[in-house]
């Protein structure tokens, strides 16, 4: 058994592993960002050099890899992805499609992609058109994230949704407060 984890990136599920093109893809967890999760690809570690293994985000920055979906997938930093037996099926050139769904922040938008080129086929769904106006004329919370030392040594990842009322001059003010520790 190869590991697959030579980054610091926390895998969440392995997705498919396709031998003809000698790829594994996977869901994980981006460094120092625990709540976003993207999907990556890397070289199969059974026919290639295991030293020369380094994973490949394909939704991390999606001015490359999805350059032809970047309007689709704007504002989102958690994805999930379906590539099946019965969806993707394997072929002389391996798997040839799979679905990338966004979770959020934004809005959801699922669309059908080439697994080879990453480039968008089809798009299942998209709610942007239905609810862009409406969400924004809500009051949401802000989003903040940052990392806090602790005794031993580590460092927490922590976030905080703010209340829309919330200002930078109100900072030593006292809210209520709700902490849930995922560990």
């Amino acid at each position: 058994m190869t590991s697959l984890r030579h980054s610091r990136c926390q895998v969440i599920k392995i997705l498919c592993w396709d031998t003809i093109n000698h790829k594994v893809y996977f869901l994980a967890t981006q460094d120092k960002k625990p709540g976003h999760r993207h999907l990556y690809s890397v070289k199969d570690p059974v026919h290639d050099d295991t030293r020369k293994i380094e994973p490949q985000c394909i939704t991390c920055d999606l001015g490359e890899d999805l350059w032809s979906s970047r309007y689709y997938y704007t504002n989102c930093s958690h994805f999930d992805a379906f590539i099946t037996p019965s969806f993707g099926i394997a072929t002389n050139y391996g798997i040839e499609f799979y679905i990338l769904e966004c979770q959020g922040p934004g809005l959801p938008v699922s669309g059908v992609h080439m697994l080879k080129t990453h480039s968008l086929v089809k798009i299942l769904y998209d709610t942007r058109p239905f609810y862009t106006e409406r969400l924004q004329k809500l009051a949401l919370p802000t989003q903040r994230s940052f990392e806090i030392p602790l005794p031993h040594g580590g460092r927490a990842q922590v976030q905080l949704l703010l209340p829309p009322s919330w200002r930078e001059e109100l900072r030593d003010a006292a809210f209520p407060v709700i902490v849930e520790v995922y560990a």
